[in-house]
């Protein structure tokens, strides 16, 4: 018997703000690790997308609870390549089918995207993101169409544990690795 992963929305559980929490993790020793663990994390994106949000739209009208349709409509966007995948392929595809209406919503859409995008690289991410490397999202995304592809094809099943760099000068110790030999 299959066992379902709740939601605490789904109960009527609320989140909780914790201003003090901090979560700190360890980098990919290699490339190949870290395109492992992106993987691992968009595939389970996108899983997490197509399990939970038709519940949690279901529960959501069954309920009549606006807060966990909220809910469901923010979980169910996805990542931002895929997003920009969708949009740039439905306006290429509409345009290829004479779908003229339909290629201009998607138009609007993408350029409500890349104004999203950029007010908020203005505001917030001007410090830590240079506008060189902005121009080059577009590729960045278009680069991610294989990743994407394979959810559909062959999605990620099962876990394995990349390897990992300890970080350094944070002052942060992991005790699983201490007194432990690399090899």
């Amino acid at each position: 018997m299959r066992r379902e992963r709740k939601i605490g929305a789904m109960e009527g559980k609320g989140a909780i703000l914790c201003e003090s929490a901090r979560v700190v993790g360890e980098m990919p020793e290699s490339d190949a690790g870290a395109k492992r663990q992106r993987k691992r994390w968009e595939h389970g994106h996108l899983q997490t997308i197509v399990s939970q949000v038709p519940r949690m739209l279901w529960g959501a009208m069954k309920k009549r609870d606006l807060g966990l349709l909220v809910l469901a409509m923010d979980l169910g966007v996805p990542p931002l390549s895929l997003l920009v995948i969708i949009v740039a392929g439905g306006m290429v595809a509409a345009m290829a089918g004479g779908f003229w209406m339909a290629a201009e919503v998607l138009a609007s859409g993408g350029a409500a995207l890349v104004a999203c995008v950029g007010l908020a690289w203005a505001r917030f991410g001007r410090g830590s993101v240079s506008g060189w490397s902005l121009l080059l999202a577009p590729g960045y995304a278009a680069s991610k169409i294989f990743l994407y592809a394979g959810f559909v094809i062959k999605p990620e099943r099962e876990w394995v544990r990349t390897e990992r760099v300890p970080h350094v000068g944070l002052g942060i110790r992991n005790p699983k690795s201490e007194g432990s030999p690399k090899s």
